[in-house]
């Protein structure tokens, strides 16, 4: 037997409820009439044995419980420039379903949820980069220091640390793009594109080899 929620009252449907030529549906416990297809339209099926116990863990969540990281996550990208599709690709973490949790659709699971929150914090610690790899087709890489590769890491360090190209007395420096604390329009750090900001590091990075070797 499918088990089915009331619209009125978010009853399960059980023997009680009448059926009326599978066309319309009383509830047993509100009494209100409706259509078949609104008992189960939107909402997850059930089995018989949740009429005595809770529902199965990730049916009870409502459909807009992860709006609000949904949009923390559209702010984070649209922020530094990142593709959805891009995003999607590398958390494997349908588009589809994000939009959907945008507009209180469906809920992602707590698993992706958790993932979705330590990607975006990757990404800010600098483990994680966005590249180009065709005309139209951008990829987030993880970023590894070629002297550092030891298969004992579940998480590379990241070999890009907040500097200032400019060099100006006291300032923290930045790491992605447009991330310059002063905000000067003469700063590097400024650009929104992912390439220039990571020939900054590398460059930096070549000058600090030239150093350390003489």
């Amino acid at each position: 037997m499918e088990l089915y929620r009331c619209p009125n009252c978010n009853h399960w449907r059980c023997r009680e409820c009448e059926d009326n030529s599978r066309l319309w549906l009383r509830c047993c416990q509100c009494g209100e009439v409706a259509k078949a297809v609104q008992w189960y339209y939107g909402e997850a099926k059930g089995r018989p044995h949740d009429l005595e116990h809770s529902p199965r863990l990730g049916t009870g969540r409502p459909p807009g419980a992860s709006r609000p990281i949904v949009e923390s996550l559209m702010q984070f990208l649209n922020r530094y420039g990142i593709a959805l599709n891009a995003f999607s690709r590398h958390t494997r973490i349908s588009a589809w379903a994000i939009r959907q949790a945008r507009a209180n659709k469906r809920a992602l699971s707590p698993r992706k949820e958790l993932l979705i929150n330590r990607t975006m914090q990757r990404i800010q610690a600098g483990r994680l980069w966005l590249r180009r790899k065709s005309r139209q087709r951008w990829e987030l890489e993880w970023v590894v220091p070629s002297w550092n590769i030891s298969l004992d890491y579940i998480e590379p360090p990241p070999a890009y640390k907040p500097r200032c190209p400019t060099g100006a007395l006291y300032c923290a420096g930045g790491l992605l793009p447009g991330s310059c604390p002063r905000r000067w329009k003469e700063c590097g750090m400024n650009s929104t594109d992912w390439e220039a900001i990571e020939k900054i590091h590398q460059a930096y990075g070549e000058e600090k080899k030239i150093l350390g070797r003489f």
